[in-house]
């Protein structure tokens, strides 16, 4: 039975797949900069334990390590483990604030983690004893659970910060209440401010008389004082530490490590407690928990919002990045971007073959090696662009980008600017040809591109049954899914009154047109568009009206250059679509046109597993209308700049905060390569 750590939606989820309903659980780990040698510590032993055993856990499992503010430090980190959230409470480190940033964990639990019925906030110096804590939190398991350790050897109610797990009921009635500092605070239901988040907790909980509290103690090992350490350890790091204690606290890395090692193998507890049921209700949802790992109740789910749920952090990059001095190169006018993990394939054969193009291949972490790759290639156009070369000359944008991303085609985009480019192919390498531009090209004229009825203007546009496909529902991927049945959304066809400026144009592919999973799930693929480039004209999408188009076939004129920044916090499945709907926002207020290209391309797609692409499309399938929405709103319309946007996008929860850092990188760099072109 394979047991694995999978990325949704930028959520860390440990799970079995034959038992994807067990209840689920998120630990939140309160860490800072100065402490990645316990955040190693960590993920090496218990959290190692706890992806491994996956399947044998009564829970599912969610973690996060919980910075107070993002550096550039910790966002790198996160490109490597993608375990890491920032709360943006304060500046002054992470020893104050507690009770805030309890607070802002519960609410980001609440937002972003809907289905768990309990959540923990933890220290960085825990060791957790995972068998044992999860058996025991299943035999207490409750949405009202208090749980954890007493701050004192007296009666007092107060379970201590270091350890501290909620039921999602509580969580739900906390933040839906007001934080405030106590001056400020003006009912008992206001949440005072604390800068312990044992105290303010205990305050916040106080006003409730059903609170399922419990103090464990006894399975719970403290070490306080320093001179107690030996001791201490001497007693509790042996093989049987976690027969009876489910954790232990003020560990240093290495009496992480040696407890780690001391309990392995893992010995598993019987499950304590008869198989139970519970029911947790609110506003979107009722769920009936089974506890023998099922989900025994209906669910209706709930609507991604698009929403405001966090602020703007402060970001700056390096000031001593700057672009390396470039030797003396081949600038080309047409320039053809593409970057891979596979050799030559026939698409990109054939760019190589055309001698009015120059190929620039981007590298990444598995693409060949530079003599191996070029080995298969002919032309003295085609540039090479290895790993060093990248952070070489473009550093600041190299370190904000991820490998084993497509999004590492930036660094490409920004060679072709910086290499006198007029033109850009933008492809990937199972898309064979390239458009015609001497039959299509930046001026529009009413020959070759047609225009969408004025009255039949929408404010999303599926272009796909203009191009004529005999399937009933045909749409790109990317597309809202609430439209893909509505007739209004096809648009009906008008001769063009006037030129317009092009800056964009989309070739589609035959064979394996760019569709989502859904729909190759549920529709005949591979299949043709009727239209062909002989035989009908491009389509303008109107201004003010939204479409999907994609990074796999598409000519990007100089005009819209700077438009071309992919997304890197989300999959590469969701950021060329991302991309476009970005590019669009700023096309329509420069009265600049995305055209749609009869096919000009067909696709020999590159292995692909279709579930997997339905995990990767998620963000589409859930936020894609929210994003138009918002693009087309009032509140959208003064946003200037592509970094405005993205940091608008942030705060709604359509990118992560790495996308802060590269979008900065990419504006930065973009501008140095503009003043110094070769």
């Amino acid at each position: 039975m394979s047991r694995k750590a999978e990325i949704f939606s930028g959520k860390q989820i440990v799970y079995n797949r034959d038992t994807e309903y067990k209840p689920l659980f998120v630990i939140g780990i309160l860490t800072s900069d100065n402490t990645a040698d316990r955040r190693t510590a960590q993920r090496k032993t218990w959290i190692s334990t706890m992806v491994q055993y996956a399947d044998k856990l009564p829970f599912r499992i969610a973690y996060k390590f919980v910075f107070d503010r993002p550096s550039n430090a910790s966002i790198h980190e996160n490109y490597i483990y993608n375990d890491i959230v920032y709360l943006n409470v304060t500046h002054h480190g992470w020893a104050v604030k507690f009770g805030k940033k309890l607070f802002e964990w519960l609410k980001y639990v609440h937002t972003h983690f809907q289905g768990a019925l309990i959540a923990a906030k933890m220290d960085d110096d825990v060791f957790l004893c995972i068998p044992q804590l999860t058996s025991r939190l299943y035999e207490l398991l409750s949405p009202k659970l208090y749980y954890g350790w007493r701050r004192t050897t007296s009666n007092s109610p107060e379970i201590d910060e270091m350890f501290v797990v909620l039921g999602m009921d509580l969580i739900k009635r906390i933040v839906e209440r007001k934080y405030c500092d106590e001056s400020e605070c003006n009912s008992h239901n206001d949440l005072v401010d604390r800068n312990f988040a044992h105290e303010a907790l205990y305050i916040w909980l106080s006003i409730y008389n059903d609170v399922d509290t419990y103090a464990d103690d006894k399975r719970m090992v403290m070490v306080w004082r320093q001179n107690d350490r030996e001791q201490v350890f001497a007693r509790y790091i042996n093989k049987d530490s976690c027969v009876d204690n489910v954790l232990l606290h003020k560990a240093l890395p290495l009496e992480i490590y040696k407890l780690h090692e001391q309990t392995s193998p893992v010995k598993f507890p019987r499950v304590m407690g008869p198989t139970r049921s519970i029911e947790t209700k609110d506003s979107h949802k009722t769920t009936v928990y089974d506890f023998n790992g099922t989900l025994a109740g209906a669910v209706t789910g709930s609507l991604f919002s698009g929403n405001v749920i966090r602020s703007i952090p402060i970001i700056s990059l390096k000031n001593y990045w700057s672009i390396a001095p470039n030797p003396k190169e081949k600038s080309c006018d047409n320039w053809a971007v593409v970057t891979t993990i596979y050799p030559p394939s026939k698409a990109v054969q054939y760019i190589d073959k055309l001698r009015n193009w120059c190929l620039l291949v981007v590298a990444d972490i598995k693409t060949p090696t530079k003599h191996t790759y070029l080995k298969h290639l002919s032309n003295q156009n085609t540039k090479y662009l290895t790993i060093v070369e990248q952070k070489q000359r473009y550093p600041m944008l190299a370190e904000a980008i991820p490998f084993n991303h497509f999004g590492r085609k930036n660094i490409g985009y920004i060679y072709a600017i910086q290499h006198k480019a007029k033109m850009i192919w933008d492809f990937d390498d199972d898309n064979i040809g390239i458009v015609d531009t001497m039959k299509f090209n930046s001026i529009s004229t009413a020959t070759d591109y047609a225009e969408v009825c004025t009255k039949y203007v929408t404010k999303i546009v599926n272009p796909y049954p203009y191009f004529k496909v005999n399937e009933t529902y045909s749409w790109p991927r990317g597309f809202p899914l609430q439209f893909i049945k509505d007739n209004r959304t096809i648009p009906k066809e008008c001769n063009l009154r006037e030129q317009k400026q092009v800056g964009i144009m989309q070739a589609l592919a035959n064979e394996q047109p760019d569709v989502d999973a859904i729909y190759r799930l549920t529709r005949k693929v591979p299949f043709n568009f009727s239209i062909t480039n002989s035989n009908e004209r491009a389509l303008l999408i109107p201004r003010h009206s939204y479409t999907p188009f994609n990074a796999q076939a598409t000519l990007w004129f100089s005009s819209s250059f700077h438009l071309m920044p992919l997304p890197v916090s989300v999959n590469g499945r969701v950021s060329d679509i991302w991309r476009g709907y970005i590019a669009q926002f700023f096309l329509h207020k420069k009265n600049i046109y995305l055209a749609f290209l009869p096919p000009c391309v067909f696709q020999e797609r590159n292995p692909h597993t279709i579930l997997k692409d339905f995990n990767a499309e998620l963000d589409l399938y859930e936020k894609s209308n929210q994003l138009i929405d918002f693009l087309s709103s009032s509140e959208a319309k003064n946003l200037k700049t592509t970094r405005e946007v993205y940091e608008q996008l942030y705060v709604r929860n359509y990118i992560d905060i790495s996308d802060l850092l590269f979008i900065q990188a990419w504006e930065k760099t973009l501008s140095s390569v503009q003043d110094r072109k070769l």
